[in-house]
C-alpha cells in the first residue's frame, strides 16, 4: 500500500522497506509477488514523480536479484523499462542502466544444459523444454528486447508495439547487443539462444538497414541509427561465425550504402563499422576465408572493406571546398591528437562539415587498423603465439598471406599518401607503426617483396629533404622524371598506379558529401603520383652512390624533422623485429641509417633543439639494433654482414672514395656503415671466424680504393677498433683456423689486413694509417702472443722497402722492444734482431737508424740478464740471441755513414763490456776474438783505404733558386778523417773492454797473440796515426795497463804494455816525429795516470823507464817543426803543457819503494830537473850540465823546448822534490852543489826583451823562492847531517862554495832587485847561518862580504844579526858591519840609513856584550827581535868598535833633521855610558 500511494515520500519509504526485506529474503513467494505488483503499479502512476520512479527501478532490481520467479522476473523488468519513459533525462538514464544490470543478472544465472545444445528449437512463440526455468527467463527476456528493438510489442514484458519509441528501441538495441556478447557461449551453443540470435536480433537489424535503404520510410534519428550500428558491429564481432549470412548481408548493405548519398553522421558511424570489421584480425581472416580467398567468388567483402577505407581516406587528402573543410587532414590531425589525449572526438550529428573530417579520421584509423591487424594474424599463424599456447599454424599464414597479397598494395599507397601529408607527431607516430607492423607481418611470412616495399616507405620519410634556405619545397610539385634513379625497383612497387586497385569500377559520381567514390578518385589523383616515385627511387637507389653529375645547391642544407627521426625510430624497430630474415631488405635499412647519420654529422643538416633527445634515443636504438645481432644465425649474420660491406662501399663512393678525390659534403664525414660492420663483427666474436674473411676483405677494399686522406684515416681508425678489439677476444680453436698459411693463431689473422696494406698498398696514405693502427695494436701489446713474429716482418718490410713510413715503423719496433719485449714467446728474438738490423741499415732516416742501433743497446742489455738469469741451455740461448745481435752491431759498425757506424761501434763495445760476464765462455771469447777483434781489422783495413781528399758538402735544398749546401767541420771534411773517428771508438771500445775484463779475457786461448796484436796496434797508431787516433790509442793503452796488478796481467804482459811506453815515447823524441802536442799530452797524462794508480805494480827498471819517457816527452813536447821555424825563448802554451804534465809526473815519483831508491831514481829525477833548467839558462852553467850528462840516455831536445817558462815549472818542480820527505837526504846531498848552481844562475839571469823578459823575472823569482826554501833548508841540512855523505874536504867545500857563489852572485848588485836581495839576506841568516860551523872560513868570508857588498837598511840589519848570532860569522860580521857604520855616519846623507845605523849603535851601546864563539844564534822572525833577543846578557870583550861609532857619530849631531839630531845625541849618551861603564 505504502508502495503505490501518491505520496511520494510514503511511496519512497515503503519501497525502502520492501527493498531491504527483499534483500534479508523475509518475504513469502506471494508477498514477493505482491510487492512485485505495487512497485509496478507505481512505475505506471505519474504523480509520483521522479524520486518514485528512482526508487521503484531499484527495488526492481532487489526484486530480480532476489527470486528466480519468471513472473517475478518479468513483472520487476517490465517496471525498469517503463521507467525508461521518464521525461527527466537523469532518471532514464538511471533506469537503463539498471535495468542494464538486472537484465545482465538474469543471464549471470543461466547455465547451458549440455543436453539442451541437441535440441531442436521450435518456431516462434514455442519453448524448449529441455531449458531450464531461468534459462527461459532469459531467452524471454531477450526475445522482448529484440522484438522492442524492431519496433514491436513486447509480449512477455507486457508492452505493446507503441511503446517502442526511439529511447526505447536504443536502449534494446545496446542491451541486446551488449547481452549477447556478453553470453557469446551461450548463444552460439545453445540452440534456442542461437536461433533467437539470428531470427530476432539479426532479423531487427537487418530491418532497420533496409529501410534506410528505401524512400518510404520515414528518415531514422542520428541517435537510433548509431545505435543499430552500434549493435550491428558487436554481432559481426562476436557472432560472424555463427551468423555467417546475417554477417554477409550487414557488411555488403553497409559497403553498398557508403556509395550512395548519405547524412553525414551516418557515413561516420558506418565506417566506424567497417573500421571495426577490418582492425579485428579474426573477423578479417574470417571474411577473407568465407568470401575473398575463392577463387569464383564474386563478394570480395574483406577486400572491399579495406578498399572502402582507403578511399574515403584518400578523398579525404584531395581538395574538397564544398565540404566545407578548409583542411581535412588538418582537422584529421586535430582529432588524431585528441583520441591520444582520451578526449570524446564525436561531433554533435548536427554538424556536418566535422562529420566529414570524422569520417575521413574513421577511414584512416581503419587503415591502419587493417595493417595491423593482418600483420598480427600473419604473425600468430607464422610464429604462433607465446601467451596463448598455440603453434604456428600453416593454414592462417596461407589466409595471411593471401591478405597480404590482396591489401597489401592499397594500404602501402595510402599510408604513403598520409604520411606524405601529415604534420602531427601522433598521427605520424601512428602511420609509422602501420607499415612498420605490416612490415614485420610480411617478413615473418617471408612476403620479402612486400616487406621491401613497406620498408623502402619507411626509408623514404626517414630520409631528410634537401631545401633551398628560405624557399620551402612543396613536395606536390617536385618532378618524379627527376627523383627517380635507372636502379632496381622493388616487384610490388613496378605496378603501383594510382588506379591499380579500383578494378575497374564506375567511380564517377559527385563531392565527398555525395559519393565517396568520386572522393577516393580525387585522392588518387591529387598525391597518387607523388607517393610512389619517391619510394621507387629510394627502393632504387639503395645500391647506388650520388651522381657524380649531379650538382649541390651551395645554398641548400638538409632539413631533418621530427617526421624523419620517428621514421627512422620505426624503421630500426622493423629491422629488429626480422633481423633474423631481412637479407637483401638490409641494405635500405643500412642506407637510410647511413644516410641520416651523415646528415645528422653534417654542419648544414637544421634540426631543432628538442630533437635532441630523439636524437640520442635512436642511436641507443641503433647501437641496441646490432647489439641484437648476436642472436642471429650463421646465414642471416653473413647476409648482414655483406649487406653492411655493400652498404659501406657505396658509402665510400658517395663521399669520395677512388681517386683520392675530396668528399662530398665537407670534411666531417664518417663511414658510419664501416664502423657498424665492425661492431657487428665484435658483437659476434664467439663467431668472427664465420664472417672475418668477408670483413677483412671489405675493409682492405675500402682503403685499397685510394679514398682521401681523411677518408682513408677514418677507414683506418675502424680497422684499428677491429683489430684492438679482436685481439682481446677469447681464442678458440675455429678462430684460430683464420691463422694465414705458415702462421700460427687467430692474432695472425686479425693482424694480416694491416701487414697486407703495409707491404702492398698502393696509396702512400694507406700504408701510414695502417702503420698507425699497427702502432696502436703495438702499445696496447694485449693479445698479440703469437703474433708478434708477423707484426715484426711487417715493420721490417717497411725498412727495407723505404719510402714513407720509416718512421712510424721504427716507433713501433722501438715500442716492442722497449715495452713489450717480455711478452715476447721464444724464437722471436731473430725477428726482433733483423727488424732493428734492417732500421739501422736502412739510409732514408739517418736518425731512425742512430735510434736503431740504440735499440741493439736495449736488446743486449735484456738478452744479457735473460742469459744472466737462465740455468740450463744458457750456452744455446746465447748463440741463439746474443751471436746475432753482435753481429748485427758489427754490421751496423761497418755501415758508410760515420755517425750510424760510430754510434753502432759504442754500442758494440759497450754491450760487450756490460754483459761480457754474463755469456758463457765459449760465447764470450767468440764475441770477442770472432767478432769484435774481426771488426777492428775492418775499420783498421777501411780507415788505410780511406781517401784524403776533402768531401764537397752535402746539399740540403734551395733558397731562392741558389743551392743551400750543410756545412762540414774540417775535422770531417774526408773519408779518411770520418774512418779515424770510427778508428778512434774502436781503440776506445777494445781497451775498455780489456781493462773491465782483462782476467776474463786473457784465460781464453791465444790471448797473448790477440794481445801483441793489440799492443802493436796502438803502438802504430800512436806513432802513426792521426792525432784522434794516436790520442785514442793512448787512452786505449791507459785502460788496458789499469789491470794491472790483477791475476790476468802477468808480469810478462805489463813488461810488454810498458815496453809500448817507451817504443811510443821514443818515437815522439825522435826527430822528424809528426805525433801532434795534444797526443804527447794525452800520451804523457796517461803515463802520470798510470803510475799514479798501478805505482805499486811498477819495479825499479819501470820507474826508470817511467823517468826515461818523462825527459823523452819533456824535451820533445811537440810535433817537431822545421830548422827555420822561430822558437820562442818564453816558450809557448802547447809546449809548457806537455812539460808541466812532465813535470808533474816527476814531483809524483815520491814515494818509491827501496829497490827504486837505491838504483838512483831520485837524484836522476833531480839531474833531469836541473838539465832542463841549465839548458834553459845556456851559458856556463848550461855547458857543465852537459858535461854531468844529466838527460836520459839517446834522448834528443827540440829546439826551443828549454824555454824559460819551463825552467820555472821545473824550479818549481825541484822545490817540491827536495821537500818531501819522501826523497832520502843521501840523495839531497848529492845534487845540491849542483842544483844550487843552477839555482845561483837563474837567480842572476840577465834581462831579456819582450816576454823572454817577463819569463827571465819570473824565472828568477821562482828561483829564489826554490833556492830559498828547498835548497838552502832541505839540501843544507842534508849535507851537514846526512850520514852517507861522505863529507871529504873537496866535497864540503864544493858544497860551501856553491853556496858562497849563490849569495855573491845574487847580493852583488845592490838595489838591483829587493826583493830577492831581501829574501836572499834573510835565507842566509836563518837558513844558512846555523849551518856556518861546518863551513871552512873562507866560505863564511865569503857569505859575510856578500852581506856587506852594499849598505841598504837589510844589509845593515843583516849583519847587525850576523854579529850578534855569535860565533865566527859574528866576529866576522862586526868589522863590516862598524866600517858601515862609520861610512854612513860621517856622510849623513840618507836619514833612512842613518836611523838605522843609529838604531844598531844603541843596541851596540845598550848590551855591548857577544855570545860564544860557537853557540848557533836562536831563530827569530825579524832582524829587530833578534837582535833584541841576542844582545842581552852578552859579556864584552872588546869596545873599540864603541869608540870607533862614538868618533863618527860627530855629523849626525849637527844633522838639519831634528829627528836624526836628537837620535845621534841620545845613542851617544848611551855610547858615553857603556864606555864608562
Amino acid at each position: 500500500m505504502a508502495c503505490v500511494s501518491h505520496t511520494p515520500s510514503i511511496a519512497a519509504s515503503g519501497m525502502t522497506l520492501a527493498q531491504k526485506l527483499l534483500a534479508d529474503r523475509a518475504l513469502s513467494p506471494e508477498q514477493t509477488r505482491a510487492v512485485a505488483g505495487a512497485i509496478s503499479d507505481a512505475a505506471r502512476v505519474d504523480a509520483g514523480g521522479d524520486v518514485t520512479r528512482l526508487k521503484c527501478v531499484q527495488c526492481a532490481l532487489a526484486l530480480v536479484q532476489s527470486v528466480e520467479d519468471e513472473a517475478t522476473t518479468s513483472t520487476a523488468m517490465a517496471a525498469c523499462v517503463r521507467v525508461l519513459m521518464a521525461e527527466s533525462e537523469g532518471v532514464s538514464a538511471t533506469a537503463a542502466a539498471t535495468t542494464r544490470q538486472a537484465a545482465f543478472h538474469v543471464f549471470s544465472k543461466v547455465q547451458p544444459d549440455p543436453a539442451s545444445v541437441t535440441a531442436t528449437p521450435t518456431r516462434e512463440g514455442a519453448r524448449v523444454p529441455t531449458l531450464t526455468a531461468v534459462a527461459e527467463t532469459a531467452l524471454l527476456l531477450f526475445e522482448d528486447l529484440c522484438a522492442l528493438a524492431g519496433g514491436k510489442g513486447a509480449e512477455w514484458l507486457g508492452f505493446d508495439k507503441g511503446f517502442a519509441t526511439e529511447r526505447v528501441k536504443i536502449f534494446a538495441l545496446d542491451a541486446a547487443a551488449e547481452i549477447a556478447a556478453d553470453n557469446a557461449a551461450l548463444f552460439v551453443d545453445v540452440p534456442a539462444f542461437h536461433h533467437a540470435l539470428r531470427h530476432k536480433l539479426c532479423a531487427a537489424l537487418v530491418t532497420h538497414l533496409q529501410s534506410w535503404q528505401r524512400s518510404d520510410v520515414e528518415e531514422v534519428s542520428a541517435p537510433e541509427g548509431r545505435a543499430v550500428l552500434r549493435c550491428v558491429d558487436a554481432v559481426i564481432g562476436a557472432f560472424h561465425e555463427a551468423v555467417p549470412a546475417e554477417t554477409e548481408m550487414f557488411l555488403t548493405t553497409l559497403l553498398a550504402s557508403l556509395q550512395t548519398e548519405m547524412d553525414p553522421w551516418r557515413r561516420s558511424y558506418t565506417l566506424d563499422v567497417i573500421k571495426s570489421v577490418v582492425m579485428d584480425k579474426n573477423l578479417a581472416r574470417f571474411l577473407h576465408a568465407a568470401y575473398d580467398s575463392h577463387k569464383d567468388s564474386h563478394k570480395m567483402i574483406f577486400q572491399d572493406s579495406v578498399l572502402m577505407l582507403v578511399r574515403v581516406t584518400r578523398a579525404g587528402l584531395a581538395p574538397q571546398p564544398e565540404s566545407g573543410v578548409e583542411d581535412i587532414l588538418a582537422a584529421v590531425t586535430v582529432l588524431h591528437r585528441s583520441k591520444g589525449k582520451a578526449e570524446d572526438v564525436v561531433p554533435d550529428d548536427e554538424d556536418g562539415a566535422a562529420h566529414i573530417a570524422f569520417s575521413v579520421f574513421l577511414a584512416m584509423e581503419g587503415v591502419m587498423g587493417a595493417a595491423h591487424a593482418i600483420a598480427s594474424l600473419a604473425t600468430e599463424a607464422a610464429e604462433g603465439d607465446q601467451k596463448a599456447g598455440t603453434a604456428p599454424d600453416d593454414l592462417a599464414a596461407r589466409d595471411a598471406t593471401e591478405m597480404v597479397a590482396s591489401c597489401s598494395e592499397m594500404l602501402l599507397e595510402t599510408l604513403e599518401t598520409v604520411m606524405t601529408h601529415a604534420t602531427g607527431e601522433a598521427l605520424v607516430r601512428d602511420l609509422l607503426r602501420a607499415l612498420q607492423a605490416f612490415a614485420q607481418g610480411c617478413g615473418v611470412l617471408g612476403a620479402t617483396d612486400t616487406r621491401d616495399a613497406f620498408i623502402a616507405a619507411i626509408c623514404h620519410f626517414a630520409a631528410a629533404s634537401e631545401v633551398v634556405v628560405p624557399t620551402v619545397i612543396n613536395i606536390q610539385d617536385a618532378d618524379d622524371d627527376q627523383m627517380d634513379t635507372p636502379t632496381r625497383p622493388s616487384p610490388l612497387l613496378r605496378n603501383i598506379s594510382a588506379d591499380s586497385y579500383e578494378g575497374g569500377r564506375d567511380t564517377s559520381g559527385g563531392s565527398i558529401v555525395g559519393s565517396v567514390v568520386n572522393m577516393g578518385l580525387g585522392a588518387v589523383g591529387a598525391v597518387g603520383s607523388v607517393v610512389a616515385s619517391p619510394v621507387r627511387a629510394l627502393v632504387g637507389s639503395s645500391g647506388g652512390g650520388v651522381d657524380p653529375e649531379v650538382k649541390i645547391n651551395p645554398a641548400s642544407r638538409v632539413v631533418l624533422t621530427s617526421k624523419n627521426l620517428q621514421a627512422l625510430r620505426t624503421l630500426l624497430g622493423v629491422a629488429h623485429r626480422l633481423i633474423d630474415s631481412l637479407g637483401d631488405g638490409w641494405v635500405m635499412v643500412l642506407e637510410t641509417v647511413c644516410s641520416l647519420r651523415r646528415m645528422l654529422a653534417t654542419k648544414t643538416t637544421a634540426a631543432s633543439a628538442d630533437m635532441d633527445a630523439t636524437v640520442a634515443v635512436l642511436h641507443v636504438a641503433e647501437q641496441q639494433l646490432f647489439d641484437s645481432t648476436a642472436k642471429l644465425d650463421d646465414d642471416a649474420l653473413a647476409a648482414l654482414t655483406k649487406a653492411l660491406a655493400w652498404v659501406s662501399g657505396a658509402e665510400l663512393g658517395r663521399l669520395g672514395g677512388g681517386g683520392g678525390k675530396a668528399p662530398v659534403i665537407g670534411s666531417n664525414e664518417r663511414l658510419f656503415m664501416l664502423e657498424r660492420l665492425v661492431d657487428v663483427a665484435l658483437v659476434n666474436s664467439g663467431r668472427i671466424h664465420k664472417i672475418w674473411p668477408d670483413v677483412e676483405a671489405h675493409i682492405l677494399a675500402c682503403i685499397e680504393k685510394e679514398p682521401s686522406a681523411e677518408l682513408c684515416e677514418i677507414a683506418m681508425a675502424s680497422l684499428t677498433r677491429l683489430c684492438t678489439s679482436a685481439l682481446d677476444l677469447t681464442r678458440t680453436p675455429e678462430m684460430d683456423s683464420l691463422a694465414p698459411e705458415g702462421q700460427a693463431g687467430f692474432e695472425s689473422a686479425v693482424l694480416r689486413p694491416v701487414n697486407t696494406l703495409i707491404a702492398h698498398a698502393v696509396n702512400p696514405e694507406a700504408r701510414l694509417a695502417a702503420l698507425e693502427t699497427l702502432m696502436t695494436v703495438i702499445n696496447r701489446g694485449e693479445g698479440i702472443s703469437r703474433a708478434w713474429a708477423s707484426v715484426l716482418r711487417a715493420l721490417r718490410a717497411v725498412a727495407e722497402r723505404g719510402g714513407a713510413g720509416i718512421v712510424p715503423a721504427f716507433n713501433g719496433v722501438k715500442v716492442i722492444v722497449e715495452d713489450h719485449i717480455e711478452e715476447l714467446p721464444d724464437g722471436v728474438s731473430g725477428e726482433v734482431i733483423a727488424a732493428v738490423a734492417a732500421f739501422a741499415a736502412q739510409r732514408r732516416q739517418i736518425n731512425t737508424s742512430m735510434s736503431a742501433v740504440s735499440l741493439e743497446w736495449t736488446l743486449s742489455d735484456y738478452f744479457g740478464r735473460k742469459v744472466a738469469d737462465t740455468r740450463v741451455g744458457k750456452e744455446a740461448l746465447a748463440e741463439r740471441e746474443m751471436i746475432p745481435l753482435l753481429a748485427a752491431m758489427r754490421e751496423a759498425s761497418m755501415d758508410s755513414r760515420p755517425e750510424v757506424r760510430n754510434s753502432a761501434c759504442r754500442t758494440f763495445t759497450s754491450t760487450l763490456v756490460s754483459n761480457g760476464d754474463k755469456l758463457p765462455a765459449r760465447i764470450w771469447r767468440m764475441a770477442v776474438f770472432d767478432i769484435l777483434f774481426a771488426l777492428v781489422d775492418d775499420v783498421r783495413a777501411a780507415t788505410a783505404s780511406a781517401s784524403e781528399e776533402e768531401q764537397a758538402a752535402p746539399e740540403i735544398g734551395e733558397l731562392d733558386g741558389q743551392k743551400i749546401q750543410l756545412m762540414v767541420h774540417h775535422s770531417r771534411n774526408t773519408e779518411r778523417k770520418q774512418w779515424d773517428e770510427t778508428e778512434t771508438l774502436a781503440l776506445t771500445g777494445v781497451g775498455r773492454l780489456l781493462r773491465a775484463h782483462f782476467d776474463a779475457v786473457a784465460k781464453f786461448d791465444g790471448f797473448d797473440k790477440k794481445l801483441e796484436w793489440y799492443l802493436q796496434w796502438v803502438t802504430r797508431s800512436i806513432a802513426e796515426g792521426y792525432p784522434e787516433v794516436s790520442c785514442a790509442a793512448v787512452k786505449s793503452l791507459h785502460t788496458v795497463m789499469e789491470a794491472g796488478g790483477t791475476a790476468g796481467m802477468t808480469r810478462s804482459r805489463w813488461k810488454k804494455a810498458t815496453r809500448v811506453l817507451m817504443t811510443a815515447a821514443k818515437g815522439m823524441n825522435a826527430a822528424g816525429s809528426k805525433v801532434s802536442g795534444k797526443t804527447r799530452y794525452d800520451f804523457i797524462d796517461t803515463v802520470g795516470k798510470i803510475w799514479a794508480s798501478k805505482r805499486a805494480v811498477f819495479d825499479k827498471e819501470d820507474i826508470q823507464s817511467l823517468i826515461g819517457v818523462v825527459d823523452m816527452l819533456a824535451r820533445a813536447p811537440d810535433e817537431w817543426l822545421e830548422k827555420s821555424a822561430v822558437q820562442s825563448r818564453a816558450g809557448r802554451y802547447s809546449t809548457l803543457r806537455v812539460q808541466r804534465r812532465c813535470l808533474d809526473v816527476l814531483t809524483d815519483l815520491p814515494p818509491l819503494d827501496q829497490a827504486a831508491v837505491d838504483s838512483g831514481a831520485y837524484p836522476q829525477a833531480i839531474c833531469q830537473l836541473l838539465a832542463y833548467i841549465a839548458e834553459a839558462l845556456g851559458g856556463e852553467v848550461a855547458e857543465a850540465v852537459a858535461k854531468a850528462d844529466f838527460a836520459y840516455p839517446g834522448t834528443t831536445t827540440q829546439d826551443g823546448s828549454m824555454s824559460l817558462g819551463f825552467a820555472q815549472e821545473a824550479c818549481e818542480a825541484l822545490g817540491k822534490i827536495y821537500q818531501s820527505e819522501h826523497v832520502p837526504k843521501d840523495d839531497r846531498a848529492m845534487t845540491f852543489a849542483a842544483a844550487t848552481r843552477v839555482m845561483s844562475s837563474a837567480m842572476t839571469i840577465s834581462e831579456e826583451e819582450g816576454a823572454a823578459k817577463n819569463a827571465a823575472n819570473e824565472l828568477r823569482v821562482t828561483a829564489a823562492k826554490t833556492f830559498c826554501t828547498a835548497l838552502a833548508i832541505g839540501g843544507l841540512t842534508a849535507v851537514t847531517k846526512s850520514s852517507a855523505f861522505e863529507f871529504r874536504a873537496a866535497s864540503v867545500a864544493d858544497a860551501w862554495d856553491a853556496l858562497s857563489t849563490a849569495f855573491e852572485s845574487t847580493l852583488s848588485n845592490d838595489g838591483r832587485d829587493p826583493a830577492l836581495e831581501g829574501g836572499m839576506i834573510e835565507c842566509l841568516a836563518q837558513a844558512v847561518t846555523p849551518h856556518c860551523g861546518f863551513a871552512d872560513e873562507h866560505s863564511r868570508r865569503r857569505l859575510v862580504a856578500a852581506v856587506a857588498h852594499g849598505s841598504s837598511v837589510s844589509r845593515i840589519w843583516a849583519l847587525s844579526a850576523l854579529h850578534f848570532g855569535g860565533g865566527q860569522m859574528g866576529r866576522i860580521a862586526l868589522s863590516h858591519l862598524v866600517s858601515t857604520c862609520e861610512r854612513v855616519m860621517r856622510a849623513c846623507d840618507e836619514p833612512g840609513k842613518v836611523a838605522c845605523v843609529l838604531d844598531v849603535a844603541s843596541s851596540l851601546a845598550r848590551d855591548p856584550s857577544r855570545r860564544g864563539e860557537n853557540e848557533p844564534a836562536p831563530q827569530s822572525s825579524s832582524f829587530i827581535g833578534w837582535i833584541k833577543k841576542t844582545v842581552a846578557g852578552e859579556t864584552r870583550n872588546d869596545l873599540g868598535h864603541l869608540r870607533a861609532i862614538l868618533d863618527a857619530i860627530g855629523p849626525c849631531e849637527s844633522s838639519s833633521d831634528d829627528v836624526i839630531r836628537m837620535k845621534a845625541e841620545k845613542v851617544r849618551g848611551e855610547l858615553t855610558n857603556a864606555l864608562e861603564m
